[in-house]
């Protein structure tokens, strides 16, 4: 059975590491250290284009990486084969996965889980994720903190590209949705190039973003222990006003 288009396929997949940061060695701090910490190989949910798991790899930890996209996908592969390394990539939904073993470390580095907005989606990832967990298994999660609604368009990105010159702009216009906690945008993403030539892709995201209390009551209620929120580096508690903030579980 073909999969539907993933949010994350098509242009976007293709300007995606253009627009985030390509230096992660920040973030690989705390990743480098649960990795280290866990009993057992590690999966990284929504690996995207391998931006945490390629360089944990090459440092020599066994992680794995799950993504929807295929086009994500394929260009993971395609870094991951400059680099000289094979990984372990699986194609699927956050909501429904099922690999058939468990791992030491289960986690989401980027915010991602905050794309499963709809009702249910949040819970069945977690759940999803508790099965594949070890007995006393960690999931750590990053997830983005809730924020003022946006009243009109927002320019997420518009940057000059090096390799070719071409500008890539993602523009949001917020869309009306019943629950606080979910951002809903139209997304339209562009590349430009020098000539004027136009290439645009539109389509409809959304986040849920639950306040810290309540995803973690979202995790006692799935079945997690010793639920703790944390800085989104984990150095120290969680505190009010941040942007994002570190949720972390253990199976039973």
């Amino acid at each position: 059975m073909t999969m539907a288009r993933a949010l994350y396929d098509g242009l976007l997949a293709e300007i995606y590491d253009d627009y985030t940061d390509a230096d992660a060695s920040a973030d690989l701090v705390l990743w480098r250290r649960l990795c280290t910490d866990c009993d057992g190989a590690a999966l990284e949910l929504a690996s995207g284009t391998g931006r945490m798991l390629l360089p944990l790899l090459a440092e020599g930890h066994t992680v794995e990486g799950l993504d929807n996209s295929a086009d994500m996908l394929a260009r993971c592969r395609d870094r991951a084969g400059e680099m000289g390394l094979a990984p372990v990539l699986h194609e699927a939904d956050m909501t429904t996965f099922a690999l058939g073993r468990r791992f030491g470390l289960i986690f989401c580095a980027a915010g991602s889980l905050t794309l499963l907005a709809e009702p249910g989606q949040m819970e069945a990832a977690l759940h999803r994720a508790l099965k594949h967990l070890n007995p006393g298994g960690v999931l750590a999660l990053v997830m983005d903190a809730p924020s003022e609604p946006a009243t009109g368009t927002v320019i997420a990105r518009d940057i000059r590209r090096d390799s070719d010159g071409s500008r890539l702009r993602c523009i949001l216009d917020p869309l009306l949705d019943v629950n606080p906690e979910v951002a809903r945008w139209r997304m339209t993403n562009e590349i430009v190039a020098p000539d004027g030539a136009t290439r645009r892709e539109t389509t409809d995201i959304a986040f849920l973003r639950p306040a810290p209390e309540a995803f973690a009551n979202m995790l006692r209620a799935g079945g997690l222990a010793d639920v703790t929120l944390m800085d989104a580096q984990g150095t120290g508690p969680h505190r009010g006003g941040a942007d994002s903030y570190l949720a972390l579980g253990r199976a039973p």
